[in-house]
C-alpha cells in the first residue's frame, strides 16, 4: 500500500471495522501496520472514572441561591469516544505521511526504484532503499543496505548514506555495495563521485573504484558501461575475503552455506560468478579458493574442512 494510494477515510474505516476482508488483508502488509494497532488498543483500553451524576446535581442545586436558573448537565462519554477515534486517525495519519518510504528486494530480484524527482535505483538482491517523500525537495537522500546502481539526475546535492559511509553526488551513475555492515564497495560509471569514510574522502571519476574493509582502502580502475549484475547477472569481486562473498551467494540463491570453524577468515576472492546457476556459481568461488564442498540438501551447502 503506497502512501500515494493513501485515503484520508481510511484509517477511519478501518477504526470502526468498515474496511473489507481484502482491504484488510492489504492494510496489514503496510509496515506501520503494528503501530496503528498500538494506538488504536491504547485508547480503547483508556478508563473513565464513573461519576454520580445525580449527587453531582443535587449539590450543585443545594449551591444556586436563585430558582430561575436552571443548570444543564451533558454526558460526555460519547464526545471522549469521538475525541479518540480522531486521535487514532490524526497520529496514524502523521505516522503514515510523514514516515520513510522502505523498497525492499528479494532473494535474486532486481527492482527498479523511481525516486520522486526522476532518479533511479536498481537494487540487487536482498537490498533496502529507504527515502523520504515528503523531505525530499530540500534533502535528497538515501538510506541503503545491500547494493544499488544509482542514476541520478542532476540538481541539488544527492547522498547515498550507509552503515559505513557516505557517497555524495550531484548528477551520475554508480553502484554502491554494502556486504554484512563491515565492506562498503563503490563504482563510478559517470560524472564524479565523492565518499566520507569517516577517516578520509575519496573523490572518484568514471571508472574509478573504492573499497573500505578494515578501515583501509582499496582502489583501482574499471571499463565498463554498467555492472557486470545489470549486464550479464554476474557478481564480481576485487579481493574480497570469502565471508563477503558467501554472504553474496546467499543474496543470490537463498542457500544456507555451513563453514568449518578453522576455515581461513584471509583467504580473498577475486573474479566473478554466475547469477543464474548455484552449481556454477559454487564451484567458480570455491576452486579459486581450494576449497572443497558438499550440498547437505538441496539449499544447503557445507564447505568442507580444508585440513582433512
Amino acid at each position: 500500500m503506497e502512501n500515494n494510494n493513501f485515503e484520508e477515510t481510511f484509517l477511519a474505516k478501518w477504526i470502526s471495522g468498515e474496511l473489507t476482508q481484502n482491504q484488510l488483508a492489504d492494510f496489514e502488509k503496510h509496515p506501520h501496520y503494528k503501530q496503528y494497532v498500538k494506538i488504536s488498543e491504547a485508547t480503547q483500553n483508556m478508563s473513565l472514572i464513573e461519576y454520580d451524576i445525580d449527587n453531582a446535581l443535587l449539590s450543585l442545586k443545594g449551591k444556586v441561591k436563585t430558582r430561575s436558573k436552571k443548570v444543564k448537565v451533558f454526558t460526555l462519554y460519547k464526545y471522549i469516544g469521538i475525541a479518540a477515534a480522531c486521535l487514532v486517525f490524526c497520529a496514524g495519519l502523521y505516522l503514515f505521511t510523514f514516515s520513510n518510504t522502505i523498497y525492499t528486494s528479494s532473494i535474486a530480484e532486481h527492482k527498479n526504484v523511481v525516486l520522486p524527482d526522476g532518479s533511479t535505483v536498481l537494487l540487487n538482491a536482498k537490498a533496502t532503499a529507504e527515502v523520504n517523500k515528503f523531505k525530499w525537495k530540500k534533502n535528497r537522500e538515501v538510506n541503503l543496505t545491500g547494493e544499488g546502481y544509482f542514476k541520478v539526475k542532476k540538481g541539488s546535492k544527492f547522498k547515498v548514506k550507509t552503515a559505513l559511509g557516505v557517497v555524495q553526488v550531484v548528477g551520475t551513475e554508480f553502484t554502491v555495495n554494502v556486504l554484512d555492515n563491515e565492506l562498503l564497495i563503490v563504482k563510478c560509471f559517470e560524472g564524479i563521485v565523492k565518499v566520507d569514510v569517516g577517516i578520509k574522502e575519496v573523490v572518484l571519476t568514471q571508472g574509478n573504484a573504492l573499497q573500505v574493509y578494515n578501515e583501509k582502502i582499496q582502489q583501482w580502475n574499471f571499463i565498463k558501461e554498467a555492472p557486470s549484475w545489470v549486464l550479464n547477472n554476474e557478481t564480481q569481486f576485487n579481493s574480497v575475503p570469502i565471508g563477503y562473498v558467501v554472504t553474496a551467494l546467499k543474496r543470490q540463491f537463498d542457500i544456507q552455506i555451513l563453514e568449518p570453524e578453522n576455515i581461513d577468515e584471509k583467504l580473498i576472492f577475486t573474479g566473478r560468478f554466475s547469477n543464474n546457476n548455484i552449481k556454477n556459481a559454487l564451484y567458480t568461488v570455491f576452486s579459486t579458493l581450494g576449497l572443497k564442498y558438499e550440498f547437505v540438501s538441496e539449499k544447503e551447502i557445507r564447505i568442507l574442512d580444508p585440513t582433512e
